[in-house]
């Protein structure tokens, strides 16, 4: 049985995007850049993107299938300041979408919310205590929900 693999590109400017993206109050979808790009088309089609987010090296590809045009995250530069914005983000904001493709074989988006995301973390804590000694390793892909 063939096994699935990742191909998300991991890099720091990932991680600071993703930060960014969080810290002024937006949600994210990551595309796995392994799937097929009719998935990813319809991924980016059901979840509508103010902005796509990408490595020059992915380009391309991403301009090709998605609705808006690609930024590279390499290369932005910010423009507004967490203070400026309208509204801090709010627990009950959304954080991310996760796409799953159930019964149906169709990947349908689900907007995951912030407290969902602090819940898990309080229960991981209680669960898998963690302290300031120990160090924790990214083993999932970006795209994979427990990677939060």
């Amino acid at each position: 049985m063939p096994r699935w693999r990742s191909s998300w590109p991991r890099s720091v400017f990932l991680s600071l995007a993703l930060q960014a993206i969080v810290s002024v109050g937006a949600a994210y979808l990551l595309l796995d850049t392994g799937y097929p790009d009719d998935r990813l088309q319809l991924m980016l089609g059901n979840a509508a993107p103010k902005m796509l987010l990408t490595s020059r090296e992915l380009a391309t590809r991403l301009a090709a299938i998605s609705p808006v045009a690609p930024h590279f995250y390499d290369a932005l530069l910010p423009d507004t300041a967490v203070d400026d914005l309208p509204q801090a983000p709010r627990p009950q904001d959304g954080a991310y979408i996760i796409d799953t493709s159930g019964s149906t074989c169709r990947p349908k988006g689900m907007l995951i919310g912030r407290e969902a995301i602090v819940n898990r973390l309080l229960w991981m804590q209680v669960s898998y205590p963690l302290n300031a000694d120990d160090v924790v390793l990214q083993k999932t892909p970006s795209s994979f929900d427990v990677s939060v």
